[in-house]
């Protein structure tokens, strides 16, 4: 391989001087937050999901349907409520109606038949005759007040229960009876008069009178009777009126006839004062109100062929008393109703407010550890960034992340790997104050954000201490564990003013700290954004690489050092980008293992480097081998067999002709299939090489246990060779150890004379370097070798 370039690493701030007492009382230690607190501390709002929302539309849907049904069946209950109460007013006031009729029906026949008798008794001139048929009469008839007598010329001759001899009046003479007296000289049917008080009886009376006549038809008496209002036997009071309501009977004139039921109230004001005309001739709607008392509803009706109205009136107090009445259980059940979906939209509202809080708690807070996660995070993140604005004071992050993590979950198991993770959330909440945030954004990796920092020493401190809770062992599965881990920091304002570039800036200088030995922190400096800006520029670049043909092989000669012929060359992959320039191998390659393009990359450099030694071997013969270089990567691709067997049958190129070099870290990564792969190879007749020997930590396990063919001595060894004693027994140490497994030894860097005369005299097998030649295209290989030696025979001179 081709010697790498040196790279300059930037200052560490290793975890070396211990705080002090002081200094680690100034960092307090936090117990985990709670997750209800902590959204309340920073004012998260649940999402209102759909289901949410369709528990809220149900909800009011059902609470619309109760309020419309309750309105539609209290509108009903008062539709019916008034119709039962007009069917009431109209059955009293038919009643009613039925039963004046009948009266004054029952009394005209009656004081037809007296009249009839006074005339035949010649009461005109023996009023006492009469007056003891008069006094038999009111004892048959108590509802009368009393019956009387009187003469064309309006003198009353007899009065029952007045004795003879007492001054009796003229009805002429007296207002309330001068019209219906008057009205007995035109009919024979009865008239009645209008009600008033008779002082003389002392009682208030409906007059009724009816004209007596002889055969000839000529008048000769009038009988008149009073019928008594307030009389208990009257067939009017023997109406039993529902609570409330009231009967008032009106006539033609405008005078109340009467009024039920009779009450001790100024009765002058009822039956002597009359009322508008209107309220006898106008239209009166079923249930309007009632003319003669406020606050009433009322039914009209004609009686007496159209000569009186009777009104027959409810108070509205009672009706709104008989709705409240009939509609009390519907309330209540609607009542209940309501009060049950309440309940149930608050058992289901409960329930849902915890579905989401549970939502929402996934979404900002990790599973497995209970610290925020990525998205609450960066949102604490913001929030610190802009309280370190407002405040003008300092902010930083520490992204941390644990080293070699995945050794433990591949060897102990996913359960204890969780257990780690839990324990470490523990140690890091311990190492800071209660305002700063822990969180965990995925796999291994914590971040810490701290607020309301005065110097960079007080963030020096925090990580300090955040390392030293690594010092002591976890304890998982019986076995104690050591676990470190690595640090990189980035400050708000010095490395970025948003959450998302401290949070990639915090993730470079980790990077750097993992690459300069672990169990350090680092501070992001511009130099970590310019390697890192260069990285995302390989791998956007490096996507396209392969169809835009920017990818190319050179090949360096391996060399013979007993014979001095090339024995073969070893493919290197090269990239031209056309805004990059030329990109090294050092850079590229680890990205594209890293993003997966080394399996496609890989399958072009071995078809190239297959077809190129067909090639050679038509111009030179057969003996001519190629190496090539075979990732870890793509030790996990399923068709890598089937593909490199493809390979080999289309170039025409027997499989001992190429040599696959792999690394330690190919065995390292403990790839189930790893094993199998390289016996699989090897039964294939391909020869396999370990790349880089001597710089491993198990080198010699590996030796045992796998198949190898070749060993590579590193560039390193070979360079200090002619100067250090070290390397010089090193490198004879590994010729040794490879000449006694019975393996070849391939020298890399070989860059003089003297390395090249001192590997040969220890029995090195083959070499490859800058001594010999430079990487060259298979048609610069060509030319080298029709230089270098004869044409046709790839032999090689020592310069």
């Amino acid at each position: 391989m081709e010697e790498p370039p040196s790279t300059a690493l930037k200052i560490v701030a290793p975890c070396a001087n211990p705080l002090s007492d002081q200094e680690s009382d100034a960092v307090k230690s936090l117990s985990p937050i709670s997750a209800p607190s902590d959204l309340q501390r920073h004012d998260w709002a649940a999402p209102t999901t759909a289901k949410g929302l369709n528990i809220r539309r149900f909800y009011s849907a059902i609470n619309a349907i109760l309020v419309v049904g309750f309105i539609s069946y209290t509108i009903g209950i008062w539709f019916d409520v008034r119709q039962q109460v007009r069917t009431e007013l109209e059955h009293i006031n038919g009643l009613f109606g039925q039963a004046i009729e009948s009266v004054f029906r029952h009394h005209e026949t009656v004081l037809r038949i007296l009249g009839q008798r006074f005339l035949d008794i010649d009461a005109a001139n023996n009023p006492e005759r009469g007056r003891r048929l008069v006094e038999n009469l009111m004892e048959l008839n108590p509802a009368f007040a009393g019956f009387g007598l009187a003469q064309p010329n309006g003198q009353l001759l007899l009065v029952s229960g007045i004795p003879a001899g007492r001054p009796l009046p003229n009805l002429l003479a007296q207002t309330e009876s001068t019209a219906t007296f008057l009205k007995v000289f035109d009919t024979n049917r009865l008239v009645i008069g209008r009600s008033y008080h008779l002082p003389l009886l002392d009682s208030w009376l409906i007059p009724i009178r009816i004209a007596v006549k002889n055969s000839s038809d000529h008048l000769k008496l009038v009988m008149t009777a009073g019928l008594s209002i307030e009389s208990e036997r009257a067939i009017w009071n023997a109406l039993k009126l529902p609570q409330g309501m009231q009967i008032t009977l009106l006539r033609h004139d405008g005078f109340i006839q009467l009024r039920l039921p009779t009450t001790v109230e100024d009765k002058h004001r009822i039956y002597d004062d009359p009322v508008s005309d209107s309220h006898f001739t106008a239209r009166h709607a079923p249930l309007t109100a009632d003319p003669f008392r406020n606050g009433s509803l009322a039914v009209a009706d004609w009686i007496l062929e159209g000569s009186m109205r009777s009104y027959a009136s409810y108070p509205r107090t009672l009706f709104w008393t008989r709705f409240v009445h009939q509609l009390l259980l519907p309330l209540l059940l609607f009542s209940s109703a309501f009060l049950l979906a309440l309940a149930l939209f608050y058992s289901f509202s409960r329930n849902q407010r915890r579905y989401e809080a549970h939502l929402l708690h996934q979404a900002h807070f990790d599973a497995l550890t209970m610290l925020p996660n990525r998205t609450l995070a960066l949102d604490r993140l913001a929030q610190m960034i802009e309280e370190a604005k407002r405040n003008t004071s300092m902010a930083a992050v520490l992204f941390l992340d644990l080293d070699e993590f995945k050794r433990v979950n591949d060897g102990l198991g996913h359960n204890v790997g969780d257990e780690i993770l839990v324990e470490t959330a523990r140690r890091l909440l311990r190492s800071v104050r209660a305002r700063d945030t822990v969180a965990r954004l995925g796999g291994d990796e914590f971040i810490v954000i701290l607020g309301d920092l005065d110097s960079v020493a007080d963030v020096q401190s925090v990580a300090e201490k955040l390392l030293r809770q690594f010092h002591e062992p976890f304890i998982c599965a019986q076995r104690e564990l050591g676990l470190t881990a690595s640090i990189g920091i980035a400050l708000y304002p010095d490395n970025g003013k948003s959450a998302a570039e401290l949070l990639r800036r915090a993730d470079t200088a980790m990077y750097h700290s993992k690459q300069h030995g672990r169990r350090l922190f680092h501070f992001f400096t511009d130099e970590m954004n310019r390697v890192a800006t260069r990285h995302l520029a390989l791998e956007e670049q490096l996507r396209g690489a392969l169809e835009r043909n920017e990818l190319y092989l050179e090949y360096q000669p391996l060399v013979d050092l007993q014979s001095g012929c090339m024995a073969g060359a070893e493919a290197l992959l090269r990239w031209h980008n056309g805004d990059l320039g030329q990109v090294t191998p050092d850079e590229f390659i680890p990205i594209a293992e890293q993003s997966g393009l080394i399996v496609p990359i890989g399958r072009y450099v071995l078809q190239s480097a297959l077809t190129t030694l067909a090639g050679w071997h038509r111009s030179y013969g057969s003996d001519l081998k190629i190496a090539v270089n075979l990732s870890p990567r793509q030790f996990r691709d399923p068709q890598l067999i089937a593909f490199i067997r493809q390979s080999l049958n289309r170039a025409g190129v027997a499989a001992e002709q190429l040599e696959l070099e792999i690394t330690e870290g190919v065995l390292i990564s403990k790839y189930v299939q790893t094993d199998a792969i390289i016996d699989d190879l090897k039964a294939m007749g391909v020869a396999i090489a370990m790349d880089d020997f001597g710089t491993g930590y198990s080198s010699l396990s590996y030796l045992r246990n796998h198949p190898f063919d070749t060993l590579k001595i590193d560039r390193g060894f070979v360079a200090g060779i002619s100067e250090e004693r070290k390397d010089r027994e090193l490198v004879n140490a590994i010729i040794n150890t490879a000449q006694s497994l019975g393996l070849k030894v391939v020298a890399e860097g070989v860059e003089n004379e003297v390395q090249l005369h001192y590997l040969r005299a220890q029995g090195c097998d083959l070499a490859q370097g800058y001594h010999f030649s430079r990487p060259l295209s298979a048609t610069g290989i060509e030319s080298w070798l029709k230089a270098s030696g004869q044409p046709g025979t790839p032999r090689i001179v020592s310069r």
